[in-house]
């Protein structure tokens, strides 16, 4: 059986896949809470004449 080994351009690869999954959810967390201040905002303003 073969040993498994992490090369280094494997390594590079599956860092910048990591980095790019954590800041998709990031940005998708801002934009969950974005349309959830939007929402907040919408309720909370007053009404004009």
């Amino acid at each position: 059986m073969t040993a498994h080994r992490l090369t280094p351009t494997k390594g590079f690869l599956l860092y910048v896949c990591l980095v790019a999954a954590v800041l998709c959810v990031h940005a998708y967390a801002l934009h969950l809470d974005e349309e959830a201040q939007a929402d907040l905002r919408a309720r909370t303003a007053h009404k004009q004449a």
